[in-house]
């Protein structure tokens, strides 16, 4: 998610409604202003 769309919207819930959050693998080229979730398993 880009904190662009987290501050105009006001919270990740209604980022993941609008179907702005994104999921991505590793490659991902991170931009200026994204939110990075890092999801690790064991």
């Amino acid at each position: 998610m880009r904190f662009a769309d987290l501050d105009r919207m006001g919270a990740p819930a209604r980022v993941r409604e609008a179907g702005l959050l994104k999921s991505a693998g590793r490659d991902y080229p991170a931009a200026d202003g994204d939110i990075l979730f890092f999801r690790l398993s064991r």
